[in-house]
């Protein structure tokens, strides 16, 4: 007896639904459970008594299983009155049995379910036994045989019908079934020997597009590769007749039921046409012995006088490493024949449906048409998609290229090279890139360089990490909230992956993009939104980490590119802001190596030393695209120069003067 042991056991029944007179435990009601079997419950015995009269001495003489779920042990009973009968369907039949209980004909069979298993292969007579055959026939589907369950048993002694599908005609078919309960527990078999499935219908081919494609291309004789799709499930095999020109048919190939293609040898400046008939168990054909029109041969034309049509690049794009631009690439079509049919571009992802956009619509009458496929920025932002591009001329002339798989993300991670210029991949051809150009550093030569599109917070977090522009920084806070319209995150990191501090010997150009994908003008944020701020009005600022402010660059503009470039004496998080309209006087009044003054909209600026000697007379034509910026030299320069080619520290005076006239005039404070 072991004592301690009924609260476990007490517990135990009541979560298995079994007695428990009463709601506490009581080590007098001590077991002894050494011979009760693992994961079994207990039961009373003849002398006990459910009194519910508060004591369980007299309730509780546990000698075995009780009838809880867990401790069902009766199995179903076997089907009774199976038959099975054709449909009007070739190779579905119906089957209909009586349903039996969960517990031999007792009880429903809530939860439970009926397998059964079929084959034309191997009658039950064959084998030493039922069970035998059932085991032979296994679960695999062959069409000849296999498995399937059907669940939600009907009540007891009600009729069920169940279909099955999928079995090859032409053939004499035996059937067995189970029955299985809640908890596993398997009935007797039920069989059903011997009923014919009939074959009366021939086995249709369809036609497949691409009916046939080139896979390389001579002098003398071209490989070409035709496909079909696979006929009925019953097929044997695939019969090709073969006529060259305008001769007879003949009798060329035949291959298994698994072949859905061929590949034959064609001479150059030939027609060939092909017939492709199958024949199924049976015997049956899908089309008369010899080719015509009029018959149901699957007719496969290659045109093989002209040289096959030709989609370039040989390598298509397939990364995209920034979200809110539009997938685009240059491609060229070629086909000597003159180009008669669309080209169409094909973009789709695992679990959803095919997209098809016009590359080409059918308009043009030429041999060589050079486009742009284009797969929406709203589609691309998505994740990873696939895509290819086919075209298909008269008489089932057609080519594509192969699906290419394109990873979606928002970062590129390059290796570090001096000198070399890092470039971001954004997916289309039509405008610039985010780029860097790799120069000498002080300290240290970082291992790799990863470049990010920052995702841009509705509202600045609280730990200053992405602070808003202000209008102190001359930044026009009703645009996008004050922050920018893009950001981009350019991070050096050494060999261990971890971000390192690097300063260049001098300062490099660095491009960043924009997002402008219908060229109006007017710039789009990553999410598709129009914060309708003209292209014009953005400019560079980077990020003051230790100050948790953004710090004014400028930056040359080239709109047809939608890219600004600057010169940057050291990495961190750059940042395009739409800017307020400033006139002629400048964005800032301290200029450095690594922060020149920009003068937005002058035409003319003159700088002059504090004795008010002329120091540098600096020109634009076109402030809007090509601002001036005074980058502390005595000479006007179009960019950054190093700090022993800048005018002494020092308080400076400009006078700068608009196209229409105006005029400004202030201090610059000059810090090398």
């Amino acid at each position: 007896w072991e004592a301690g042991k009924y609260e476990t056991i007490f517990l135990a029944a009541l979560e298995y639904h079994q007695w428990g007179p009463t709601s506490s435990s009581s080590q007098g009601n001590t077991v002894n459970t050494s011979s009760l079997l693992s994961g079994k419950s207990i039961n009373r015995n003849e002398n006990s008594a459910d009194t519910d009269e508060g004591s369980p001495l007299t309730d509780w003489r546990i000698t075995g299983h009780t009838k809880g779920y867990k401790n069902d042990w009766t199995v179903p009973g076997a089907i009774t009155a199976l038959y099975a009968v054709e449909t009007s369907t070739e190779g579905v039949v119906q089957l209909s049995w009586t349903a039996p209980g969960d517990d031999g004909t007792n009880n429903n069979n809530t939860g439970g379910y009926y397998e059964v298993r079929y084959s034309s292969i191997a009658k039950v007579s064959d084998y030493a036994s039922e069970e035998a055959w059932w085991n032979a026939v296994g679960t695999t589907v062959k069409g000849g045989q296999g498995s399937v369950n059907f669940s939600s048993p009907k009540g007891a002694g009600e009729q069920e019908i169940r279909i099955i599908t999928g079995l090859y005609p032409g053939n004499t078919f035996y059937f067995c079934v189970k029955t299985y309960d809640d908890v596993g527990n398997v009935s007797l078999l039920a069989t059903y020997d011997s009923l014919w499935v009939n074959d009366s219908n021939p086995p249709k081919l369809v036609r497949a597009v691409p009916s046939w494609v080139r896979s390389s291309v001579s002098s003398s004789s071209d490989t070409i590769t035709i496909f079909w799709l696979p006929g009925p499930l019953d097929v044997m095999e695939y019969n090709i007749w073969r006529k060259i020109g305008s001769g007879v048919y003949s009798d060329y190939k035949t291959f298994p039921s698994t072949c859905t293609s061929f590949t034959d040898i064609v001479s150059t400046g030939t027609v060939y046409t092909y017939a492709i008939r199958s024949r199924d168990i049976a015997g049956n054909y899908s089309a008369n012995p010899l080719p015509d029109p009029d018959t149901n041969w699957l007719v496969i034309i290659v045109y093989n006088d002209y040289a096959f049509p030709t989609i370039t690049p040989a390598v298509l794009p397939n990364a995209v490493y920034m979200k809110g631009n539009d997938f685009k690439f240059n491609l060229t079509l070629t086909d000597d024949n003159v180009i008669e049919a669309a080209t169409i571009i094909n973009y789709f992802r695992l679990s959803g449906a095919v997209v098809s956009a016009d590359v080409l619509d059918l308009d043009l009458v030429a041999a060589t048409f050079t486009g742009v496929a284009e797969i929406p920025a709203s589609f691309v932002s998505g994740g990873n998609f696939s895509y290819f591009v086919e075209y298909g001329d008269y008489a089932s002339r057609s080519t594509r290229t192969p699906t290419i798989n394109v990873t979606v993300a928002s970062s590129q991670t390059f290796t570090w090279t001096q000198g070399a210029t890092r470039s971001l991949i954004d997916g289309n051809d039509s405008d610039g890139v985010t780029s860097i150009y790799l120069g000498a550093v002080d300290g240290d030569t970082p291992s790799r360089l990863k470049i990010t599109q920052t995702v841009i917070p509705a509202v600045p977090p609280s730990d200053y990490s992405f602070p808003a522009g202000t209008e102190e920084e001359r930044v026009d806070i009703s645009i996008n909230g004050g922050m920018p319209v893009i950001c981009w995150d350019i991070d050096p990191k050494d060999a261990d992956g971890y971000d390192m501090n690097v300063t260049f010997a001098n300062p490099v150009p660095i491009t960043l993009l924009y997002l402008d994908p219908n060229d109006d003008g007017a710039v789009d944020l990553a999410d598709g939104s129009l914060p309708r701020v003209a292209e014009a009005r953005l400019k560079a600022y980077f990020l003051d980490e230790r100050n948790h402010i953004w710090r004014y660059i400028g930056g040359t503009q080239v709109t047809s590119a939608n890219t600004l470039t600057f010169n940057f004496p050291h990495l961190s998080r750059f940042a395009l802001f739409a800017t307020q309209a400033g006139g002629v006087r400048p964005v800032q009044r301290f200029l450095t190596a690594r922060t020149p003054v920009d003068f937005d909209e002058a035409t003319r600026v003159i700088i002059y030393d504090p004795r008010g000697r002329a120091v540098v007379t600096l020109t634009t034509s076109a402030p809007t695209t090509s601002p001036i910026v005074w980058y502390g030299a005595d000479y006007e320069s179009s960019s950054a120069v190093s700090a022993s080619q800048m005018v002494e520290s020092g308080a400076y005076i400009y006078e700068s003067t608009g196209a229409g006239g105006a005029k400004a005039t202030g201090v610059i404070i000059v810090v090398k």
